[in-house]
């Protein structure tokens, strides 16, 4: 007998089941997780004892649960923080037992099936953490078992699907047809999908992945040819069968052609990314392998070509572009000179040597000045040498007037601040501004952000003030930036330091702040009112850790004094007193807020302009921010509620500015400026064009970029990137 009783959840209760199979008893005793509560269940199973142990460990919790089986102990620990929810199910089936145990939490459900087949035992845990599901699918194929483990996460949907074939283990995500298997797992991550077919074919396994990217797709189909594996995107070559798949990606096409010629295979893939294009030529003849890739940019110019092992004397396949025969023919000729070319007295050796060349150096190459190639190798034309007077010296000087004195830096902390100001030309004409359009490039920062002058500010208050002394521990939550300041001055000075920063935020800042020294911990969400938020979570820390201090930029008066007393007057030293026009965005708001009082008192008509991404509550009027709190993938600026040392009376102006204005426009200012700057700082820049549309001639508009684009290389710097969120 089988007794199942549904689990409901609402927002926080958890009721569950009791089974009874067979002579074995098993006893649940429902479980009610309030914000905070668990009650713990003990089952008898058999002869066997299952014993639950439920602690609790400040305001987050820890449950471990202790089961024994027969003469095995089997400990699983289940820890809930804050709001999420970690469950640990452990299964001991003896001869073929299987317990389904189904939960359902909150409006999702957790699914979990353990099989144990013949003498071993599989566990399967299944997890839901936060808001997101967890499902995970354990089938029994045969002698074989399929385990399938579907994970949600967030909004977006992640099904893994584990295989077990022979002694073997295959994940995959599937199902099982017939004698062979097919397995399908769908993957959607974010707003894309994610599609994987593996097939089975005879004992061999083929597994095919077809990924779509954004919101275009890309099916790749593997299969299996004789005894061997043969892996072409969407193609399946028997004994002479061709299949053409043409795949579009985004707007752009992706073409993929395989042929089978005899018994050799001859795989050509032409793929088209973006506007680019770029064929690959895979060619496999007898026992060897020629792979000949050759890319195709913009221009129609081949970049490279890699082709030395192809057969010199085989026929190519009429597909096979022209240029592409001629260079393997050129470098062939540089590898495997003519006889009588190697001969000392040969005249192509003779031009070698005037030239400094060996004579295996021969021949003809791509890479030629006029008709005779001159090696990187040939001896240098200079005739300078030392001790002979300056003017003998063939050297051209071009002197250059050097802006600040030169001298050594007692320590890198000595160089945060005096970043410089650039103009803006190119994009100042793109959008038509009459004014002056100035960038204060705050990457230059040893650190590379703004975030180097309220984190130093800070530290040193605290140090004159006897608040913290080196050895104690710096514990800050942050977006990143201010983390990273503190990072290093925690390296230089001696502190300990512990960065709590969402997981939303770039991987490229958990490596930087890792590769400084500092811990990282991670939170699920940046939201205010959540417990297990950034700033909360930086907070039990510091009750749990001595000596540990919170600098706490989001209240702490050093954040816009650093700016207050530095970078304003910075400002206002490199314009001559002559600003019209300031723009920035408001994270923590001490930029904003420093420079706009500064400006105000030494610069009265001076305009300030706050920059706010869509989906954040800071600007004002409250009108602007229609829609309400959303989320927004711009980094380091936006909040959900204002920060203390936000002062938004300073601020004229407020701009709302989308994720996709932002980024298009970082890169924008990285392809025609050449200033490598970071996302926020496109959000800033494209407040800035619309702003400053209502100055003259004459006027200026200085612009602050907060960071560089060294911390989203994996992000908005990448096409791919931007395609799947639909910004390109």
């Amino acid at each position: 007998m089988l007794y199942t009783v549904a689990h409901k959840v609402g927002r926080s209760m958890l009721y569950t089941v009791a089974h009874r199979v067979g002579r074995s008893m098993l006893y649940t005793v429902a479980h009610r997780v309030g914000r905070s509560m668990l009650y713990t269940v003990a089952h008898r199973v058999g002869r066997s004892m299952l014993y639950t142990v439920e602690h609790r460990v400040g305001r987050s919790m820890l449950y471990t649960v202790a089961h024994r089986v027969c003469l095995s102990m089997l400990y699983t620990v289940a820890h809930r923080v804050g709001r999420s929810m970690l469950y640990t199910v452990a299964h001991r089936v003896c001869l073929s037992m299987l317990y389904t145990v189904a939960h359902r939490v909150g409006r999702s459900m957790l699914y979990t099936v353990a099989h144990r087949v013949c003498l071993s035992m599989l566990y399967t845990v299944a997890h839901t953490v936060g808001q997101s599901m967890l499902y995970t699918v354990a089938h029994r194929v045969g002698r074989s078992m399929l385990y399938t483990v579907a994970h949600r996460l967030g909004q977006s949907m992640l099904y893994t699907v584990a295989h077990r074939v022979g002694r073997s283990m295959l994940y995959t995500v599937a199902h099982r047809v017939g004698r062979s298997m097919l397995y399908t797992v769908a993957q959607r991550v974010g707003r894309s999908m994610l599609y994987t077919v593996a097939h089975r074919v005879g004992r061999s396994m083929l597994y095919t992945v077809a990924h779509r990217v954004g919101w275009s797709m890309l099916y790749t189909v593997a299969h299996r040819v004789g005894r061997s594996m043969l892996y072409t995107v969407a193609h399946r070559v028997g004994w002479s069968k061709l299949y053409t798949v043409a795949h579009k990606v985004g707007r752009s096409m992706l073409y993929t052609v395989a042929h089978s010629v005899g018994r050799s295979m001859l795989y050509t893939v032409a793929h088209r990314v973006g506007r680019s294009m770029l064929y690959t030529v895979a060619h496999r003849v007898g026992r060897s392998m020629l792979y000949i890739v050759a890319h195709r940019s913009r221009g129609n110019k081949l970049d490279m070509l890699s082709a030395t092992s192809l057969r010199r004397n085989s026929t190519p396949p009429e597909f096979c572009p022209v240029p592409v025969l001629q260079l393997i023919n050129q470098w062939e000729e540089t590898l495997n000179p003519d006889p009588l070319a190697q001969e000392p007295t040969h005249p192509k050796v003779t031009r070698a040597r005037s030239h400094g060349a060996s004579w295996k150096t021969a021949g003809r190459c791509p890479m030629q000045n006029g008709d005779e190639w001159v090696p990187p190798s040939a001896p240098s034309r200079c005739t300078w040498k030392a001790g002979r007077p300056l003017s003998d010296s063939p050297h051209h000087y071009q002197k250059k007037a050097l802006s600040k004195e030169l001298k050594i830096s007692s320590s890198i902390l000595s160089l945060v601040g005096e970043t410089p100001l650039v103009r803006v030309t190119k994009i100042e004409k793109a959008f038509g501004l009459q004014c002056e359009l100035l960038a204060k490039c705050e990457f230059f920062n040893p650190g590379g952000s703004v975030k180097d002058r309220p984190s130093l500010r800070m530290v040193e208050e605290a140090e004159r003030r006897g608040i913290m002394k080196p050895g104690d521990t710096i514990i800050e939550p942050t977006s990143g930036n201010t983390g990273i300041g503190l990072a290093l001055i925690a390296a230089v000075k001696g502190y300990r330091c512990i960065i709590v920063m969402p997981k939303a935020m770039s991987q490229e800042k958990v490596d930087i702040l890792r590769g400084l020294g500092a811990e990282v911990v991670r939170t699920p969400t940046n939201l205010l009112e959540d417990p297990e938020c950034h700033i909360r979570v930086a907070e039990r820390l510091r009750r749990e850790i001595p000596n540990s201090h919170i600098l706490d930029q989001y209240r702490n008066p050093g954040n816009p004094l650093s700016h207050y007393d530095t970078t304003a007057e910075e400002l206002l030293l490199q314009c001559g007193g002559k600003i019209d026009m300031f723009v920035a965005g408001s994270g923590t708001g001490g930029t904003i807020t420093g420079n706009g009082r500064k400006l105000k008192e030494k610069c009265p008509g001076c305009r300030i302009i706050g920059v706010d991404p869509e989906g954040s509550i800071v600007a004002l009027p409250p009108e602007l921010n229609k829609g309400g709190l959303q989320k927004f993938i711009v980094e380091g600026i936006g909040h959900d509620y204002i920060p203390t040392v936000l002062d938004r009376s300073v601020v004229d102006q407020w701009c709302k500015v989308s994720d996709k204005d932002s980024f298009l426009m970082a890169r924008r200012m990285i392809r025609e400026e050449g200033i490598l700057c970071g996302g926020s700082s496109g959000t800033a820049m494209a407040a800035a064009v619309r702003a400053a549309q209502s100055l003259k001639k004459g006027q200026r508009c200085v612009v602050i970029l907060p960071d560089s684009v060294r911390n989203y290389m994996s992000r908005f710097l990448s096409d791919a990137w931007m395609e799947e969120m639909g910004y390109l």
